[in-house]
C-alpha cells in the first residue's frame, strides 16, 4: 500500500466522542484570564465541561 493515510492514524475520539464547538461572550478581564490559562496549558474546553457537570450535579441533574 503506498501513500494515503496511515490506519489508525489521527486524534483519537474522547470517550464521549466528538468534541463541539461552542461561542459564548464573556468580560475583556475574563478573555484575558482565559489567554493565561491558555498560556499555562490549561484546555478551557476540558474546565467548561467539568464546571457544567459538577453545576448541574449541585443543582439536581
Amino acid at each position: 500500500m503506498k501513500g494515503g493515510a496511515r490506519p489508525g492514524a489521527g486524534r483519537k475520539r474522547g470517550p464521549e466522542g466528538l468534541r463541539v464547538t461552542f461561542t459564548c461572550k464573556v468580560l475583556p478581564s475574563t478573555r484575558e484570564r482565559i489567554k493565561e490559562l491558555k498560556r499555562q496549558g490549561i484546555h478551557i474546553g476540558e474546565l467548561m465541561d467539568k464546571w457544567v457537570r459538577d453545576y448541574a450535579q449541585e443543582f439536581g441533574d
